[in-house]
């Protein structure tokens, strides 16, 4: 499940990166159903977690802890996350 979370990830500024539709940035790629539904159709089991990325970006800490909760996900695990992600992106800003 992982991999696929990553990939809903990478892929969820696609349309703002190729300034086009989601449906059609996604129509050059064969990606799992699961990352295509979180990003297309708001549904399937990567979309809870892309929303709760989202949202580590602007939401309030209740808002979080709701989004994270049904995931049984801590805020504690959501920040300890968040951080991590910040870290492994910045990496790749320094070489």
């Amino acid at each position: 499940a992982l991999p696929t979370l990553f990939l809903t990830g990478i892929f969820s500024l696609l349309d703002v990166l190729l300034k086009q539709p989601m449906h059609r940035a996604l129509g050059y790629l064969n990606l799992p159903q699961d990352v295509v539904d979180a990003l297309l159709h708001d549904s399937g089991p990567c979309f809870a977690y892309l929303q709760l990325a989202i949202a580590c970006e602007n939401a309030t800490p209740k808002e979080l802890a709701a989004l994270a909760g049904p995931l049984t996900l801590t805020e504690q695990d959501v920040n300890r996350e968040h951080i991590e992600a910040i870290v492994w992106a910045n990496r790749f800003e320094d070489e």
